[in-house]
């Protein structure tokens, strides 16, 4: 028979675990995800016609560099950063339908992330769409509650702000 610390210990990591699984993207995927991927993909499959999502990644790369020659000035910089935008959101839309599993249109994070008295180590993936350095933090801490929001176990508690939610980047 267990001991009462025996039991809360059990507890502990059982909870470090789900939040780690949560936060690593190791769950079940959602409908609601699919519904707004396929959503996505109709409106800009109208417009920009069949595309996979390996050429995706590579309009998203040519862009980037393209407006990294140009700089925020040039007259281009504006219509060439939107077209990276729509590629990132084609990506992000044809991997979450297909449950493809791949991060190329994501950038990876390592986080120390505390939510009440529960803390993990974990690699996160942040959006690239609308990526900005001075925005990370901000970006970051969307992400994890964004995570923890639709999760019947962390979620409910966010709405009415009992959760206490941290991190630090490692």
């Amino acid at each position: 028979m267990l001991s009462r610390s025996e039991v809360e210990d059990q507890m502990r990591l059982r909870r470090e675990q789900q939040l780690k699984d949560l936060l690593e993207d190791r769950g079940p995927g959602t409908e609601l995800l699919k519904r707004r991927a396929d959503t996505t993909l109709k409106l800009y499959k109208d417009r920009i016609g069949p595309i996979s999502y390996d050429e995706c990644i590579k309009l998203v790369a040519e862009n980037n560099q393209l407006v990294k020659d140009c700089g925020p000035f040039d007259p281009a910089y504006d219509f060439l950063a939107s077209q990276r935008n729509t590629f990132l959101k084609i990506a992000e839309a044809l991997n979450d339908i297909e449950n493809m599993g791949r991060h190329d249109h994501l950038l990876p994070v390592h986080l120390l992330v505390t939510v009440n008295d529960t803390t993990v180590e974990c690699n996160m993936w942040i959006p690239q769409l609308y990526y900005r350095e001075s925005d990370r933090e901000r970006i970051i801490i969307s992400t994890i509650y964004g995570k923890l929001q639709p999760s019947s176990e962390w979620g409910g508690a966010l709405r009415y702000g009992r959760q206490k939610v941290d991190f630090v980047e490692l």
